[in-house]
């Protein structure tokens, strides 16, 4: 029996393409609508909302010197260190170390940030912060610092130039400076230290600050650590499934099965991480009498999904049973991996990717 006929190659985008794509990314804002908890508040009611549109490459923890000081009238005893601040959606205690876009496309993607009509404007997406941690149970919390921040986002810059490179001695070798403005392009100044007046107090942003994130800053950091055309070795690629499809089994391959990070103290809202080691081109079977002539085929991202998640994306071309979502929009199964993991990667290198089941 004759061997089936490869997949044909999706055709590569023009780097021109990529580059406007990238930075449409960077551009991408999501806007919030931020409560103090009711047990915190002064009027034992629902306080006054603090609305603001921020990017979506940003993070929690940058906004909380600001609320602290628009809720401080209303805290019945106000806290030593704005940092003791952490943030709920729905009850649902949320990871600071995560990005505000990623964060928003797990826990209220498609049901907020988008608009329903042309020309209505988009809902927000309805956090409570809390500044005493009694609130919520200790197990579901990560003590929080600038320093601690820091960490983990280097940490995670570290492990994406690992798998990139096959070792860590690009980002080891970076100048300290560098490391720094890496971490400050996106996460490491409080959006105060930025625009110390802003004229959102109780409603809607007048204006909308544009410095909060620094793009060719991080470009010119994050160049120093990609490796040339075809020289990466594996896409890192983080796979999210929130609670309505965690239950679905993973790849069943003895040979390659996938990272899975579970938080089984949080059983609502509860997250699983997938991670697999997954090379930029994928090579001919081994078991085909043709492998030897035929050339290798880029991995897209519907053949990465298809050796995770079998169960749910059974078709390496249709996504049937559930859809990739990415930034905030749902992306082509077509889309070839390293591209993905050059050009719509997130700050600290990895490819963040929402799985939301039809």
């Amino acid at each position: 029996m004759a061997s089936p006929s490869p997949s044909p190659s999706p055709a590569p985008a023009s780097t021109s393409s990529l580059a406007a794509l990238q930075d449409k990314i960077w551009k991408g804002r999501l806007p919030l609508e931020i409560r103090l908890s009711a047990q915190q508040c002064r009027t034992f009611d629902q306080s006054e909302a603090y609305f603001i549109s921020v990017p979506r490459l940003s993070y929690l923890p940058a906004l909380l010197p600001r609320l602290l000081r628009f809720f401080q009238p209303l805290l019945i005893t106000p806290p030593d260190s704005p940092y003791s601040g952490h943030f709920t959606f729905a009850s649902v205690p949320l990871k600071w170390h995560l990005p505000l876009g990623l964060l928003h496309d797990i826990y209220a993607y498609p049901s907020s940030s988008l608009p329903t009509e042309q020309n209505e404007q988009p809902s927000p997406f309805r956090l409570i912060v809390h500044f005493h941690p009694t609130d919520l149970s200790s197990k579901t919390l990560t003590p929080l610092s600038t320093a601690a921040h820091h960490d983990a986002f280097i940490n995670n810059v570290k492990e994406a130039d690992f798998l990139r490179s096959g070792t860590a001695r690009p980002i080891m070798s970076l100048p300290k400076a560098d490391s720094k403005a890496l971490f400050q392009a996106v996460g490491g100044r409080e959006v105060d230290d930025i625009d110390p007046n802003p004229e959102i107090a109780g409603g809607p942003s007048t204006g909308e600050t544009q410095s909060e994130i620094d793009f060719p800053a991080w470009k010119r950091v994050m160049s120093q650590l990609l490796p040339r055309d075809g020289e990466i070795r594996n896409v890192p690629l983080r796979v999210y499934l929130p609670s309505s499809s965690s239950n679905a089994p993973s790849s069943n391959s003895p040979k390659a099965s996938p990272t899975v990070e579970a938080d089984p103290e949080q059983p609502q809202g509860q997250i699983r991480v997938l991670q697999l080691p997954l090379p930029p081109s994928i090579a001919p079977s081994s078991t085909s009498t043709t492998a030897s002539r035929q050339p290798a085929q880029p991995q897209t991202l519907g053949t990465a999904l298809n050796k995770l998640l079998p169960s749910l994306f059974p078709s390496r071309r249709v996504a049937v049973l559930a859809r990739p979502v990415l930034h905030g929009a749902e992306v082509p199964m077509s889309a070839r991996l390293e591209e993905l993991g050059r050009w719509a990667c997130y700050a600290e290198g990895w490819v963040g990717v929402v799985v939301v089941v039809n």
